[in-house]
């Protein structure tokens, strides 16, 4: 509940503090991000096995004095198993929101449905071209990516487009590893941080990219854990 972007003279944040609950720094904030989105893109791009509840209530930091907090998911009773079609299609968004490509994701998002009786697919596709044309111009340049979302279900909306709960679910998580991420440290950004892993998936696939995470996992853990004690220093 403390954000690290949020004014300590805030009521709320005045309240915890009083109660003995204390602001995560700039270097312990960032930490938490980077292992939430570290996490999340392993469950979606090489794991397939995804937390499909996971609020801000399901997301906690166990936190000890002298060592760096670690993130921790609960309610693990509901997870989503993507078909590899429905990988394709809900990938497919986050990547085309990447290529700053608002008919292709278009074409993603009219799939989330088996059937589409009631859309409107050419004024849909005509939303997202202009949606992504003012919001969502591609990596590295500034997307923000719940903003993105937020217009992506006035449209789905607007033209009758169905979403079926698989893609709802995946979409939801997303807006709350964007919020939380964004809440905690407002110069991060998921789309961008997300490149790397995204470009990968589509060059190796999904199998050989578990492979390649789960190897260089310690790695990439030693090295978060060196950046964070560099971070702290500072």
């Amino acid at each position: 509940r403390v954000s690290a972007s949020i004014p300590k003279d805030d009521k709320d944040v005045k309240d915890l503090i009083e109660e003995g609950v204390k602001p995560l720094s700039k270097a312990d904030a960032r930490h938490v991000v980077l292992t939430g989105k570290e996490t999340y893109l392993q469950m979606l791009l090489a794991d397939n096995f995804i937390h499909a509840d996971m609020h801000p209530g399901n997301i906690l930091l166990r936190t000890q004095a002298g060592a760096k907090p670690t993130l921790v998911l609960i309610d693990a009773g509901m997870v989503d198993v993507m078909s590899a079609t429905e990988q394709e299609n809900f990938i497919g968004l986050f990547k085309a929101m990447g290529d700053g490509d608002g008919a292709k994701a278009a074409r993603h998002l009219m799939l989330f449905s088996k059937n589409q009786p009631y859309a409107d697919e050419a004024a849909f596709k005509d939303y997202l071209s202009h949606l992504f044309e003012t919001k969502c111009r591609g990596y590295g340049t500034g997307v923000v990516v719940g903003e993105v979302l937020q217009g992506v279900l006035e449209g789905l909306r607007r033209h009758r487009v169905k979403v079926d709960a698989q893609y709802a679910t995946s979409v939801v998580n997303l807006l709350c590893v964007e919020s939380v991420a964004a809440a905690l440290d407002p110069s991060f950004n998921l789309l961008d941080e997300s490149e790397t892993l995204l470009k990968a998936h589509s060059i190796l696939g999904r199998n050989v990219l578990s492979i390649v995470v789960t190897v260089i996992a310690p790695a990439q853990a030693f090295w978060r854990r060196l950046h964070h004690l560099w971070s702290c220093v500072d």
